[in-house]
Protein backbone atom coordinates (compact mmCIF):
# COMPACT_ATOMS: atom_id res chain seq x y z
CA UNK A 1 0.00 0.00 0.00
CA UNK A 2 1.15 3.58 -0.95
CA UNK A 3 0.82 4.62 2.68
CA UNK A 4 3.12 2.00 3.99
CA UNK A 5 5.65 2.42 1.21
CA UNK A 6 6.09 6.26 1.98
CA UNK A 7 6.23 5.18 6.05
CA UNK A 8 9.08 2.81 5.29
CA UNK A 9 11.29 4.78 3.39
CA UNK A 10 10.57 8.38 6.06
CA UNK A 11 12.02 5.57 8.47
CA UNK A 12 14.79 4.97 6.35
CA UNK A 13 13.93 1.01 6.39
CA UNK A 14 12.33 0.80 2.55
CA UNK A 15 10.70 -2.57 1.57
CA UNK A 16 11.63 -5.29 -0.56
CA UNK A 17 10.39 -5.13 -3.96
CA UNK A 18 10.52 -7.13 -7.57
CA UNK A 19 12.67 -5.09 -10.49
CA UNK A 20 13.12 -6.84 -14.21
CA UNK A 21 13.94 -5.05 -17.18
CA UNK A 22 11.69 -6.64 -20.37
CA UNK A 23 12.49 -4.26 -22.82
CA UNK A 24 16.31 -1.77 -22.84
CA UNK A 25 15.86 0.09 -25.67
CA UNK A 26 18.05 3.14 -24.29
CA UNK A 27 20.54 0.25 -22.96
CA UNK A 28 20.36 2.22 -19.74
CA UNK A 29 17.32 0.38 -18.39
CA UNK A 30 18.91 -1.62 -15.76
CA UNK A 31 20.82 1.62 -13.99
CA UNK A 32 17.72 3.96 -14.73
CA UNK A 33 15.45 1.15 -13.15
CA UNK A 34 17.99 0.90 -9.70
CA UNK A 35 18.12 4.33 -9.69
CA UNK A 36 14.50 4.94 -9.10
CA UNK A 37 13.91 1.85 -6.86
CA UNK A 38 17.01 3.50 -4.92
CA UNK A 39 15.46 6.71 -4.55
CA UNK A 40 11.47 4.90 -3.60
CA UNK A 41 13.82 2.81 -0.93
CA UNK A 42 13.12 -0.43 -2.19
CA UNK A 43 17.00 -1.50 -2.40
CA UNK A 44 17.38 -0.64 1.90
CA UNK A 45 16.24 -4.31 1.99
CA UNK A 46 16.82 -5.27 -1.40
CA UNK A 47 15.17 -6.41 -4.76
CA UNK A 48 14.50 -9.44 -6.32
CA UNK A 49 14.67 -9.77 -10.14
CA UNK A 50 10.84 -11.31 -11.28
CA UNK A 51 9.34 -10.13 -14.26
CA UNK A 52 5.93 -8.27 -15.26
CA UNK A 53 4.22 -11.18 -15.72
CA UNK A 54 5.26 -13.19 -12.93
CA UNK A 55 4.96 -10.74 -10.80
CA UNK A 56 1.45 -9.61 -11.96
CA UNK A 57 0.39 -13.61 -11.35
CA UNK A 58 2.32 -13.69 -8.06
CA UNK A 59 0.23 -10.54 -6.74
CA UNK A 60 -3.05 -12.46 -8.10
CA UNK A 61 -2.24 -15.21 -6.78
CA UNK A 62 -2.04 -13.97 -3.44
CA UNK A 63 -5.37 -12.19 -3.62
CA UNK A 64 -7.52 -15.22 -5.51
CA UNK A 65 -5.98 -18.27 -3.77
CA UNK A 66 -4.64 -17.09 -0.43
CA UNK A 67 -6.81 -13.66 0.79
CA UNK A 68 -10.16 -16.37 0.39
CA UNK A 69 -8.96 -18.95 2.83
CA UNK A 70 -7.70 -16.26 5.23
CA UNK A 71 -10.74 -14.24 5.09
CA UNK A 72 -12.66 -17.51 5.42
CA UNK A 73 -11.01 -18.39 8.35
CA UNK A 74 -11.44 -15.33 10.12
CA UNK A 75 -15.24 -15.42 9.61
CA UNK A 76 -15.63 -18.71 10.54
CA UNK A 77 -14.01 -18.67 13.62
CA UNK A 78 -15.75 -15.67 14.33
CA UNK A 79 -19.46 -17.22 13.45
CA UNK A 80 -18.03 -20.53 15.60
CA UNK A 81 -16.77 -19.20 18.28
CA UNK A 82 -20.09 -16.95 18.99
CA UNK A 83 -22.17 -19.92 18.25
CA UNK A 84 -20.66 -21.33 21.28
CA UNK A 85 -20.75 -18.63 23.15
CA UNK A 86 -17.26 -16.66 23.19
CA UNK A 87 -17.83 -13.38 23.70
CA UNK A 88 -17.75 -11.69 20.55
CA UNK A 89 -14.90 -8.87 21.66
CA UNK A 90 -12.71 -11.82 23.22
CA UNK A 91 -12.72 -13.48 19.12
CA UNK A 92 -12.07 -10.35 17.17
CA UNK A 93 -9.07 -9.78 19.87
CA UNK A 94 -7.89 -12.87 19.39
CA UNK A 95 -8.09 -12.97 15.68
CA UNK A 96 -6.41 -9.90 14.50
CA UNK A 97 -7.87 -6.50 16.63
CA UNK A 98 -4.72 -7.41 19.35
CA UNK A 99 -2.00 -6.62 16.59
CA UNK A 100 -1.02 -10.05 17.64
CA UNK A 101 -1.29 -12.30 14.36
CA UNK A 102 0.36 -9.06 12.33
CA UNK A 103 3.24 -9.58 14.87
CA UNK A 104 3.30 -13.01 14.31
CA UNK A 105 3.50 -12.94 10.53
CA UNK A 106 6.33 -10.39 11.03
CA UNK A 107 8.09 -12.79 12.66
CA UNK A 108 8.05 -14.87 10.26
CA UNK A 109 9.03 -12.11 7.31
CA UNK A 110 12.18 -11.70 9.93
CA UNK A 111 12.49 -15.23 11.30
CA UNK A 112 10.92 -17.67 8.52
CA UNK A 113 7.78 -19.56 8.60
CA UNK A 114 8.25 -22.13 11.15
CA UNK A 115 10.96 -20.64 13.04
CA UNK A 116 8.18 -18.22 14.29
CA UNK A 117 6.70 -20.79 15.68
CA UNK A 118 9.43 -21.06 18.86
CA UNK A 119 8.15 -17.58 19.63
CA UNK A 120 5.06 -19.23 21.01
CA UNK A 121 4.53 -21.00 24.22
CA UNK A 122 4.77 -24.81 23.53
CA UNK A 123 0.96 -25.19 24.26
CA UNK A 124 0.23 -23.05 21.32
CA UNK A 125 2.66 -24.84 18.87
CA UNK A 126 1.34 -28.25 19.82
CA UNK A 127 -2.33 -27.25 19.45
CA UNK A 128 -1.15 -25.58 16.43
CA UNK A 129 0.44 -28.93 14.68
CA UNK A 130 -2.51 -30.89 16.56
CA UNK A 131 -5.73 -29.17 14.08
CA UNK A 132 -3.26 -28.64 11.38
CA UNK A 133 -2.33 -31.99 10.90
CA UNK A 134 -6.59 -32.33 10.44
CA UNK A 135 -6.83 -29.83 7.83
CA UNK A 136 -7.91 -30.59 4.30
CA UNK A 137 -4.95 -29.30 2.89
CA UNK A 138 -5.40 -31.52 -0.43
CA UNK A 139 -8.79 -29.25 -0.72
CA UNK A 140 -7.35 -26.00 -0.13
CA UNK A 141 -4.54 -27.02 -2.70
CA UNK A 142 -6.85 -27.56 -5.21
CA UNK A 143 -8.90 -24.50 -5.52
CA UNK A 144 -5.62 -22.65 -4.89
CA UNK A 145 -4.63 -24.98 -7.81
CA UNK A 146 -7.95 -24.02 -10.00
CA UNK A 147 -7.57 -20.19 -9.37
CA UNK A 148 -3.44 -20.26 -10.32
CA UNK A 149 -4.63 -21.76 -13.64
CA UNK A 150 -7.47 -19.44 -14.33
CA UNK A 151 -4.99 -16.82 -13.60
CA UNK A 152 -1.69 -18.48 -16.07
CA UNK A 153 -4.64 -19.23 -18.86
CA UNK A 154 -5.55 -15.78 -18.91
CA UNK A 155 -9.70 -17.04 -17.83
CA UNK A 156 -9.65 -14.30 -15.10
CA UNK A 157 -8.23 -11.30 -17.31
CA UNK A 158 -10.98 -12.35 -19.57
CA UNK A 159 -13.47 -12.36 -17.03
CA UNK A 160 -12.23 -9.15 -15.78
CA UNK A 161 -12.17 -7.29 -19.22
CA UNK A 162 -15.77 -8.85 -19.09
CA UNK A 163 -17.03 -7.17 -16.32
CA UNK A 164 -15.47 -3.99 -17.11
CA UNK A 165 -17.06 -4.18 -20.46
CA UNK A 166 -20.49 -4.67 -18.48
CA UNK A 167 -20.52 -1.72 -17.02
CA UNK A 168 -19.04 -3.43 -13.24
CA UNK A 169 -22.31 -5.16 -12.64
CA UNK A 170 -20.42 -7.04 -9.75
CA UNK A 171 -19.37 -3.94 -7.96
CA UNK A 172 -22.90 -3.63 -6.50
CA UNK A 173 -22.78 -6.58 -4.91
CA UNK A 174 -19.23 -6.43 -3.43
CA UNK A 175 -20.26 -2.93 -2.22
CA UNK A 176 -23.03 -4.38 -0.77
CA UNK A 177 -20.96 -7.37 1.01
CA UNK A 178 -18.37 -4.92 1.83
CA UNK A 179 -20.77 -2.01 3.86
CA UNK A 180 -23.54 -4.21 4.81
CA UNK A 181 -24.45 -4.38 8.56
CA UNK A 182 -23.42 -7.55 10.93
CA UNK A 183 -22.46 -8.07 13.71
CA UNK A 184 -18.89 -8.95 13.30
CA UNK A 185 -18.92 -5.09 12.21
CA UNK A 186 -20.68 -3.69 14.83
CA UNK A 187 -18.51 -5.90 17.49
CA UNK A 188 -15.47 -3.86 15.96
CA UNK A 189 -16.96 -0.26 15.78
CA UNK A 190 -17.46 -1.11 19.51
CA UNK A 191 -14.51 -2.13 20.81
CA UNK A 192 -12.72 -0.01 18.60
CA UNK A 193 -14.23 2.99 20.60
CA UNK A 194 -13.82 1.03 23.96
CA UNK A 195 -9.80 0.54 22.91
CA UNK A 196 -9.44 4.07 22.13
CA UNK A 197 -10.99 6.00 24.58
CA UNK A 198 -8.58 4.89 27.88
Amino acid sequence: MGSSIRSLFVEGRGFISYVSVEQDASANAWPILLGLAKATGSLCRGALEINAKDEAHLDLFGEQAFGPWLGAAILAAFHVGLEAGLPPEGILMELYLSGEMAQTIQAMSELGFLNATNLHGYTAAFGGMLRSMSVDRQAMESTMEEALQDIQSGDFAAALREEVKAGYPARELLDEMLSGEDVMRRVEDVLRQKLSNP
